[in-house]
């Protein structure tokens, strides 16, 4: 997580990112209790009782609810599979490749949750190793907004933490 404020860690749009990669990039995913309303206290599988809860910071139920549900409709992010890093790693925008049998996606990610970053990403479509003629099956299916196509170029400013995902089957 990149950014200059204190509490960006703790910020909506850093959760959401961090949820989404963790959900979208690996086979499994766990959270702790209170993750989905930005609990900032440590929880103790020991000593943590109902009374500790605290007052919810945000309300991540629905972002979750929809991450799950990419996660459950599309195999790719089920499975381990071979992965690369497409962007640089200096880049304030990560672009991660993951690969499964005959799925490809792209996971691209402002690190920055205090900014936007703009996104100028002219070959995704080699990235995604389809054709000029392939190019309508490449559906961009990011969690909260309706699956559409992918424009190339790709060129967009992304929201602090925002997380995007474009993905084929070939």
């Amino acid at each position: 997580v990149e950014g200059s404020d204190a509490d960006a860690e703790w910020d909506e749009a850093a959760l959401k990112m961090r949820y989404a990669f963790a959900a979208l990039f690996s086979a499994g995913v766990m959270t702790v209790l209170g993750y989905e309303w930005g609990f900032r206290k440590q929880v103790s599988v020991v000593t943590t009782q109902p009374f500790d809860m605290e007052r919810p910071h945000c309300d991540l139920t629905g972002f979750i609810r929809a991450v799950n549900r990419l996660k459950h409709s599309y195999p790719i992010f089920n499975h381990e599979g071979r992965q690369d890093r497409v962007s640089p790693v200096e880049a304030p925008v990560v672009i991660l490749k993951k690969y499964w049998e005959t799925e490809r996606a792209l996971l691209i990610i402002n690190r920055d949750v205090t900014a936007p970053q703009p996104l100028n990403f002219p070959d995704w479509d080699w990235w995604l190793e389809v054709r000029e003629s392939g190019r309508e099956l490449v559906t961009d299916i990011s969690p909260g907004r309706r699956p559409g196509p992918v424009p190339l170029p790709l060129q967009v400013n992304l929201a602090p933490g925002e997380v995007r995902v474009l993905h084929v089957r070939r």
